[in-house]
């Protein structure tokens, strides 16, 4: 009955943990080929019980299986002091299913486990660069337009839908607020104005971080005092009805590299999610530079040519490391199965008696 129990137990555990592998690989692939993907909602990062399942496992943990091994090591003594004192006939007739298993397997499975739970802390800390960084967009304070912001109840468009509240019951107010809360979502002119605000502190970040030495160039493209920006055209792509609460990241980046007689120039923009860690939208925003006090187009400064080459250098770094980033997870996946004992062929796995 013992070693039943413990056959039962071994691939309860062997088939947790090549699930947790399939998964990682799942997520890890997803986000190397650009798709959308809900990293927390997947892996469930953030949700306390899938956490501990994940961390603590439902599963062997190393210190488990340390424990497991030197009690194993207590009764193979215990047991070799017994046959010591036993007769030779009694020992040949001892039966084979009294043999205690080697825990080999399971330690093979746990560091399995251990190794996937390694993997996924990476992806749970380092998700935004992973997801971001892989498509080009610089991610940090110096860098981002938007980071960590508030998304407001007002900012949900079912309060116009509803905007005659006030003159309903109070029974039927009460299933109104209740649809509000539970159905409405981020008004589509939202998404504009986070794109717009982020590239006005996207370019403020360039007078504090990148370039104080033309501080006052940097910050008057967001005036109409000399040389601004002015939005020619704004495209955009909404990619999940987003609603309250929530916090969102806005990220930009040059669609192109810039020239000496660039006048304007094209920015991807990213609205990220941080409830569900996905895009809730994305947008391309064509910028003219135009002379306030002349009234016409002008070329950029030397100094924004600069700044925006090595801007277009860092994106096109950022994309190279963290695709290798990807690439190296899903390498430790695949060895993580290659190492499966139950798919290498390993048929001389000692589990006990037959």
């Amino acid at each position: 009955m013992q070693m039943i129990a413990l056959r039962n137990d071994f691939t309860a555990f062997s088939r947790r943990t090549d699930a947790k592998i399939a998964l990682l690989k799942e997520v890890i692939g997803r986000v190397q080929k650009g798709e959308e993907v809900d990293v927390r909602g997947l892996l469930g990062t953030g949700d306390p019980e899938k956490e501990k399942e994940w961390e603590q496992g439902q599963c062997l943990t190393i210190q488990e299986i340390q424990e497991e091994d030197r009690l194993w090591q207590s009764k193979a003594r215990r047991r070799h002091r017994k046959e010591i004192s036993q007769p030779a006939e009694a020992k040949e007739q001892k039966s084979e299913s009294e043999s205690e298993p080697l825990p080999a397997s399971k330690r093979c499975k746990a560091a399995q486990d251990e190794e996937a739970r390694d993997i996924l802390r990476i992806l749970s800390q380092e998700w935004r660069e992973l997801l971001v960084g892989s498509e080009g967009f610089l991610v940090g304070k110096s860098r981002a337009g938007l980071e960590g912001h508030n998304v407001v109840w007002g900012e949900m468009d079912s309060m116009t839908r509803n905007s005659l509240a006030w003159l309903m019951p109070l029974y039927l107010l009460r299933s109104v607020l209740r649809y509000i809360y539970q159905e409405g979502h981020v008004n589509n002119v939202m998404y504009i104005r986070y794109a717009e605000s982020g590239r006005v502190n996207w370019v403020q970040n360039y007078a504090e971080y990148h370039d104080p030495l033309h501080r006052k160039e940097w910050e008057e493209l967001s005036t109409p005092r000399g040389h601004g920006m002015i939005l020619r055209s704004i495209k955009t792509d909404f990619k999940f009805p987003m609603s309250w609460p929530d916090r969102i990241s806005v990220y930009h980046k040059l669609r192109s590299p810039t020239s000496d007689t660039s006048d304007s120039f094209r920015l991807d923009v990213l609205i990220l999610s941080e409830k569900h860690q996905r895009a809730a939208a994305r947008c391309v925003e064509d910028i003219v530079l135009y002379d306030y006090r002349r009234g016409h187009k002008v070329p950029m400064r030397p100094s924004m040519l600069e700044q925006f080459s090595k801007t277009w250098q860092a994106q096109e770094e950022a994309t190279r490391k963290n695709e290798a980033k990807i690439e190296g997870l899903l390498e430790r996946v695949r060895r993580l199965e290659e190492r499966d004992p139950d798919k290498a062929g390993a048929a001389g796995v000692d589990l006990g008696g037959s």
